[in-house]
């Protein structure tokens, strides 16, 4: 139901005071550890995942659709990865993919645009003629 721990009547404070001391501690691990890993750059680019943002060279920032943004932060999270469009389709419309469905590439399509991916030869997101979407660059 959701509960990370519950503690049963008559309970001792000093266990109560120890099990709310490793909760906090916990959730400040994970938090700590989930915001080293929400900023990913890569070829001068800044995804910040937590607060939803991607920013050029320059600094400025590029509108996102959600779409855009899942797949952006899927694709990114798997680096070297050929993720399959069943995949991708299904994180960014929460539906299963069929051969006629052409939602994912016109995402990518956007994608790749607003990063300035040149779609002859991308640098960034890469096809995987048959299989899916590959992102590209080592992520810093």
């Amino acid at each position: 139901m959701g509960a990370d721990d519950y503690v049963t009547k008559p309970f001792d404070q000093r266990e109560l005071l120890a099990r709310v001391r490793n909760l906090v501690r916990r959730v400040r691990r994970s938090r700590d550890e989930g915001e080293g890993r929400s900023v990913r750059r890569f070829l001068g680019w800044t995804l910040d995942i937590n607060n939803r943002v991607l920013q050029d060279r320059e600094g400025a920032f590029v509108d996102l659709t959600r779409a855009e943004f899942k797949a952006l932060c899927i694709l990114s999270g798997s680096p070297g990865q050929v993720l399959s469009r069943d995949r991708i389709l299904h994180e960014i419309a929460h539906r299963d993919w069929d051969p006629t469905d052409r939602t994912v590439d016109v995402v990518i399509r956007r994608l790749r645009r607003k990063l300035e991916d040149d779609t002859r030869r991308p640098r960034i997101i890469l096809t995987s003629h048959g299989e899916g979407y590959l992102f590209a660059p080592q992520l810093h």
